[in-house]
This record gives C-alpha cells, sequence and structure tokens, in this order.
C-alpha cells in the first residue's frame, strides 16, 4: 500500500493511476495487466444471422439478475434488434450499434425496445442498461467466423421462430479468418470447411482464455510502444548490462516480447497441443490445407464489465 502511494505521489505521475503502474512495473513492484475492469454485472448476449455476427451486452446491478428467465428473453431480443439494424447498413464490415437506435427500434408494430427495457426494470426492480452492441460482417464470400461463449448459459435461447439462437454468457470472442481473393467458403471441400471452422473456434477459445489486446504487434498503437520502451528502459537501466552497447537491442528485445505477449499473432496457442505460435499456426494450417492464403482478419473479445479489445 506503501508502494502504491508513493507512487501515486511521485512529481512525474501526479497522481494519474495508468502512470503509477507503470511506475512500480518499473520498479519491479508490480506486473503488467491486461485488463480494465468496471463494476457490472448482467449477461453478453451473441447472436449470428445472415451474415452477421452481433455481441451486445447487458448490464444488471446483481448477478442473480442474470439467471432471470424474464432478463435472459430480453438480452436475447436486445441481440436480435440488434443485428436487424445491421442488416439494414450493407457493406459494414465492423461497426458499434448505436445505443439510442436501438432503444428507439421496434421489437413488434406496438412495442419498441425502450419499452420492453422499461417493463423489464418495473419487473426485476434493479436498474438495467444495455451498455454496448456491435455487429460483425461476416457475409463476405472469403471470410470465415469462430464463435465461443464462456460461462454459457445451459440452453441457447431462440427469439425468433426459431431460425437461429442466442447464446448467452459471461464472455465472449469473434475471430474472423480470411480466405485468398477468389477462393469462398462456398468453395471449399467439406473437410477443409469442417477444419477451418473448428479452427476459428480453437482461435476464439484462445482470444478468452488468453485475452490479446491487439491483432498483431504491428496494430499496438506508437503510444502504447513509446510507453513500454520507457518502462524497459528504466527496468534495465536498474540492473545494467555489462555491456552498455548492446543496452538498445536488450530494450527492444524485450519491447518486442511484450508486444507478442499482447497481440494475438505472437501467443502460444493455448487451445492447441503443442501451444504454437498463433502467426505460424495459421500458416501451417493454410498449408495443410491446401490453401494459397489464410490470414487472421479481426477479432472482438468481450467479458462483463470489461472493454472491449
Amino acid at each position: 500500500m506503501m508502494e502504491c502511494k508513493k507512487a501515486l505521489m511521485d512529481e512525474e505521475v501526479g497522481g494519474d493511476v495508468n502512470k503509477a503502474m507503470d511506475y512500480l512495473r518499473a520498479k519491479g513492484i508490480a506486473k503488467a495487466s491486461n485488463n480494465t475492469r468496471v463494476a457490472a454485472e448482467g449477461l453478453i448476449g451473441v447472436y449470428e444471422n445472415n451474415g452477421i455476427c452481433t455481441i451486445v451486452e447487458v448490464n444488471s446491478e446483481t448477478d442473480f439478475v442474470s439467471r432471470n428467465e424474464g432478463f435472459q428473453e430480453f438480452v436475447a431480443k436486445i441481440a436480435i434488434a440488434a443485428n436487424s439494424l445491421g442488416i439494414q447498413e450493407t457493406g459494414v464490415t465492423s461497426a458499434a450499434v448505436d445505443i439510442p437506435s436501438l432503444l428507439a427500434h421496434s421489437d413488434s408494430p406496438s412495442t419498441t425496445i425502450e419499452s420492453l427495457l422499461g417493463d423489464i426494470v418495473a419487473s426485476i426492480r434493479e436498474n438495467i442498461v444495455i451498455r454496448r452492441a456491435i455487429n460483425l460482417t461476416s457475409n463476405q464470400a472469403n471470410l470465415l467466423s469462430g464463435v465461443y461463449v464462456h460461462g454459457k448459459l445451459g440452453g441457447d435461447l431462440s427469439m425468433d421462430g426459431g431460425i437461429s439462437s442466442v447464446q448467452l454468457g459471461r464472455e465472449s470472442s469473434v475471430v474472423t479468418l480470411s480466405l485468398a481473393q477468389g477462393d469462398t467458403e462456398a468453395s471449399l471441400e467439406t473437410e477443409q470447411r469442417t477444419l477451418l471452422t473448428t479452427a476459428a473456434k480453437r482461435l476464439a477459445m484462445h482470444i478468452v482464455a488468453a485475452k490479446p489486446q491487439y491483432l498483431s504487434s504491428s496494430a499496438v498503437p506508437q503510444s502504447v510502444r513509446e510507453s513500454e520502451e520507457a518502462v524497459m528502459r528504466e527496468q534495465t537501466l536498474a540492473n545494467p548490462p555489462k555491456n552498455m552497447a548492446m543496452l538498445e537491442k536488450i530494450i527492444d528485445a524485450k519491447v518486442n516480447k511484450r508486444l507478442s505477449e499482447i497481440s494475438l499473432t505472437g501467443q502460444a496457442h493455448m487451445a492447441v497441443e503443442g501451444a504454437p505460435v498463433i502467426a505460424k499456426y495459421v500458416t501451417e494450417l493454410a498449408k495443410d490445407n491446401a490453401l494459397p492464403e489464410l490470414e487472421l482478419q479481426a477479432f472482438q473479445h468481450w467479458s462483463l464489465g470489461q472493454e472491449s479489445s
């Protein structure tokens, strides 16, 4: 506690919590953390329909509410409504759903999502908040997606006449694989499609376990890279190498290692035997399936009460 207080009072930190964490890491007192948490309970819903994967988070005050059947149905309806808004926007690869537009959306000719929200609040007697929603388009012919929901409730909910179902849980991830131009999911052999679909889901499982912040090291913002370099420099200078001419190379190696740890392509695959580096795993996956190209295009990771990555 005293070390935390000292860090916050440091002249350069100036009371900034994030700077204080970097200060403590540089002193070797605190380990790096990938999580930025906020207080929230509720459920995350995932819904796939018409080539669009929708993720929504609906918060409640207590965890007990997540086991309420009426609340679960409400979250499912929110996911389906958000998905329908995405279908109306053609050509959108990934887009956050505007919450006011979602609230104004009609669930039926006489009922809006906002009125359903009022009903569920009155029924449960807790504050219920539609925190966020996103639509991820996978209806381009050369894209394959994998979805994983962690802490999943026993059964999926079908709220659209049985066309498809909404998965509910506390954490979810979606990963998109891109085939070469000219290749399509429809053109794949059945065995190829099965293997790639399974691989995509395992990647989604890895994302939930490893919680990468970025797709690759090259996707890390320059500000983050500079912050990591400053931390590693101070760490290294605290126990300097005998050959100071190697200082910059040592710092670069530490920074690159750290950026790999927080980037999906640089991590060791936690859902595949042997834990191969994911960049190499995808390359081998393409080779094994006789594909000229296979790339990790994007991913989303949502955890209840946590900022998305």
